[in-house]
């Protein structure tokens, strides 16, 4: 079981860069994530 097993994230930013380096590890560490990012 993961550290963030029983928590959950909005991640906002999370195409590129850091955004997306914080999704990855709260994925890893099994949170439920929802990754929500803009194309302008």
């Amino acid at each position: 079981m993961g550290r963030l097993s029983s928590k959950v994230a909005i991640i906002t930013g999370a195409a590129v860069g850091l955004g997306k380096a914080i999704a990855t590890r709260m994925a890893e560490q099994e949170a439920s994530v929802a990754i929500l990012d803009l194309q302008e």
